[in-house]
């Protein structure tokens, strides 16, 4: 479309179709606090800067419950997704800085709807097919959910057919080639919320939809010829085909929060736990109470009592910082960098905790769900909410089955044109159906607000001290 628009000079065929909402997609962020943000995306592949493979290598048990589930034998595999490298509204797609900002960047990811099934074998596909569904997420969203919920190392590799990077160097052949890719698998997948394949663990699963996806966007005979069905199968033949940079993983290997590696939450937890050791150290404070006390011990501490840990050290900090006039700007620079830590560091803490949140409550709804009992008052409205929201989902997706062969039945449906109170009342529902989940788990998460007070007034600790020292 945009070879032809520049061919005919901005000539546009259909004047009342509004072109720019066909970029508009819609997906619900879920925050680890449970609350509800409907998001609308703009895809315009105009602003694609890159378009990476998004990989999630294993589980990591290291601080989590002992013993092994099914789910760390699969998680070997790893997981497949795509990143689309979205550059801000009015920023060439060349600029290197759209790989910087990550607010507008999208990930698709497959997987197979299994409708709460806690059997593993039956789960995952193995010996019966499930639908395929695809979805939209925020790019800090999905690796939070990976780094952070599930407690792996994500990696993203721009793939290089769909580089614009360095356009400019390129051929009038090559930029043509690249761009024609970039709009195809934007325009594809797209599509692809509007058909359904069965989802198989073996054989049909998130990898061989990110292939088959790619396939259906370019003529490159390196990329028609992978035939892999792993999210790592992936990963060495796209090295091996030079679609994608080993050196993107040499060069950034330490590097947390990317552009290209994202560390685990154990692996920065550790890091973070041994700066603050290891300045408390140069500054003379002693943490804990002089404790020795390991990283795993420490993250399972009730909240007060690492309160109570934070405020001896704060006292000691206090001392230190009597007269600012005379302290060297050195060690100003300790004291700026021990807080900010223990901030990042309790920060974490919190985000685990607010996954453990997540994963209990899906749990506990899917127990009460199947109970073979009558369900409380409370737990009916949780369970009606449910079926309504997703009874208008179905609706949405009978209004749209002429646009390819089905929606996924567990994907946000496109509003697009639905009237704004349509939208009002299945944010509604959905809303009720969360706050009920909430509710499940309200006990064991006392110390929740708790825990998130805290952190912010580490924050807030660290910006006043900051002001203090004139950083």
């Amino acid at each position: 479309y945009m070879f032809l628009e520049d061919f005919f000079e901005g000539y546009i065929p259909y004047k009342k179709v509004d072109c720019d909402r066909l970029n508009e997609v819609y997906y619900i962020s879920l925050d680890s606090d449970l609350s509800l943000k409907p998001v609308q995306a703009d895809l315009d592949p105009k602003r694609v800067y890159q378009i990476h493979y998004l990989f999630a290598g294993k589980i990591n048990r290291e601080l989590n419950k002992k013993g092994k589930n099914f789910m760390d034998v699969v998680s070997k595999l790893g997981h497949a997704m795509v990143r689309i490298v979205m550059c801000p509204k009015n920023v060439e797609p060349s600029d290197e800085n759209c790989l910087e900002n990550t607010d507008d960047d999208i990930v698709l990811s497959f997987g197979g709807d299994v409708n709460g099934s806690i059997n593993p074998l039956k789960g995952i596909g193995i010996f019966t097919a499930y639908p395929m569904v695809m979805s939209y997420s925020g790019f800090s969203e999905s690796i939070e959910k990976y780094s952070i919920g599930e407690d792996r190392k994500v990696f993203s590799f721009p793939i290089s057919i769909y580089d614009r990077s360095n356009l400019k160097e390129k051929s009038e052949e090559e930029r043509a080639e690249i761009n024609r890719s970039v709009e195809m698998f934007v325009s594809l997948s797209r599509q692809m919320l509007f058909y359904r394949e069965k989802y198989r663990f073996i054989n049909a699963n998130c990898a061989t939809a990110v292939v088959n996806l790619m396939k259906g966007t370019t003529d490159d005979k390196r990329v028609h010829k992978v035939d892999v069905r792993s999210p790592l199968g992936i990963l060495n033949s796209f090295f091996k085909r030079k679609l994608m940079d080993k050196d993107y993983l040499s060069e950034n290997k330490e590097e947390q929060g990317g552009p290209f590696v994202f560390g685990s939450s154990t692996r920065n937890m550790k890091y973070r736990y041994n700066e603050l050791e290891r300045i408390a150290d140069e500054l003379g404070i002693t943490l804990f109470d002089g404790e020795k006390i390991d990283l795993k011990t420490y993250i399972s501490l009730p909240t007060d009592q690492r309160v109570r840990y934070y405020e001896e050290s704060k006292k000691q900090l206090d001392t230190l910082t009597v007269d600012l006039e005379s302290m060297s700007a050195t060690r100003k620079l300790q004291i700026h960098d021990f807080l900010i830590n223990y901030y990042n560091f309790e920060y974490s803490i919190y985000q685990k905790h607010a996954f453990e949140k997540m994963k209990l409550v899906s749990a506990r709804f899917t127990e009460i769900k199947n109970a073979k009992r009558k369900h409380t008052p409370e737990e009916e409205v949780i369970i009606e909410a449910e079926k309504k929201f997703k009874a208008m989902v179905k609706n949405v997706e009978e209004d749209h089955k002429d646009q390819g062969y089905g929606v996924p039945k567990n994907i946000v449906p496109d509003f697009s044109n639905e009237s704004e109170a349509n939208i009002e009342e299945f944010q509604e529902a959905l809303q009720v159906y969360l706050d009920g989940l909430s509710n499940l788990v309200k006990d064991e998460f006392e110390m929740e607000g708790e825990e998130k007070e805290f952190t912010a007034s580490l924050f807030v600790n660290y910006v006043v001290f900051i002001s203090q020292l004139g950083i």
